[in-house]
C-alpha cells in the first residue's frame, strides 16, 4: 500500500500542474483583441497558451518519471534570477519583468536555480512543418540562431519540418558541388552559408509535447 500511496501522491501533484493552468489560459482567453491587430492578438495569445500548456506537460511527466528539475516560463522567474542568471546566459538582451525577447521559459533544479544551456523559444508558427521551416529561415529568426536558441515548434509540424529541412540541405549540397564544378566559388560560398543555417536551424529545432491542434482547444 505504501507503493499505492507513493503513486497517488505523484499523479495529484502531476494532476496540480495541469489544473494551475487553467485559471491563467481562462484569463488569457478573456483578453480583449485590438480590433486593429486582430490575427496579432490572436497569434500573441495563443503563442502564450502554448508556452503555459507545454510547461505544464513537461512538468507533469517530470513529477511522473521521478525527475526534480521543472521547466519555469521566463516572467515566473524571480526578478534576481532574470537580472543575474538569465542576463549572464544573453548580455546583449534585456531582462524585463515579462516577455524576454528571446527566453520564453527554461529548466531549473530543485533549489530553483536555472540550469545553463536549456533556454527554449517557442514558436507555433506556420501552417503546417514546412511552412514553419520557411519561417525560420527568415530574418525575423537570426536573433535566436545567433544566441544558439533551441527552438520548439508543434508536435505534429516536426516530420514535416525534418523533411523541409532535408529537402533544403540535400538540394543545397547538390547546386553548390555543382557551382564548384563550374568553378564559381564566390556563388558557392554563398550557397554554403544558407545550407550552414539550413543544418543549424534543424539541429536546433525539436518538437514540443503539444500539437497546434491542443494550443486552439487552450482557447476554448
Amino acid at each position: 500500500s505504501d507503493v499505492c500511496s507513493s503513486d497517488l501522491v505523484l499523479y495529484a501533484s502531476a494532476n496540480r500542474e495541469h489544473l494551475s493552468v487553467l485559471d491563467r489560459l481562462e484569463e488569457i482567453s478573456k483578453r480583449k483583441i485590438n480590433p486593429n491587430y486582430i490575427n496579432q492578438n490572436i497569434n500573441q495569445q495563443a503563442g502564450h497558451s502554448a508556452e503555459i500548456k507545454e510547461q505544464a506537460h513537461v512538468n507533469a511527466d517530470n513529477i511522473l518519471a521521478g525527475k526534480r528539475g521543472r521547466v519555469r516560463q521566463y516572467d515566473d522567474l524571480p526578478s534576481a534570477q532574470k537580472n543575474d542568471q538569465i542576463k549572464k546566459s544573453f548580455p546583449n538582451h534585456a531582462t524585463p519583468s515579462k516577455n524576454h525577447e528571446i527566453v520564453d521559459y527554461i529548466s531549473v533544479d530543485e533549489k530553483g536555480n536555472v540550469i545553463p544551456n536549456t533556454a527554449v523559444q517557442s514558436k507555433f508558427v506556420g501552417r503546417n512543418g514546412a511552412e514553419c521551416f520557411e519561417k525560420f529561415l527568415s530574418k525575423d529568426y537570426e536573433k535566436y540562431l545567433k544566441n544558439g536558441m533551441k527552438m520548439e515548434i508543434p508536435k505534429d509540424f516536426f516530420g514535416d519540418f525534418q523533411k523541409e529541412a532535408n529537402i533544403k540541405i540535400k538540394s543545397l549540397e547538390s547546386r553548390i558541388a555543382k557551382q564548384k564544378s563550374f568553378g564559381d566559388f564566390q556563388k558557392a560560398d554563398i550557397l554554403e552559408r544558407r545550407l550552414k543555417k539550413c543544418k543549424t536551424i534543424k539541429a536546433h529545432t525539436r518538437p514540443a509535447s503539444i500539437t497546434k491542434k491542443e494550443i486552439g482547444r487552450a482557447h476554448v
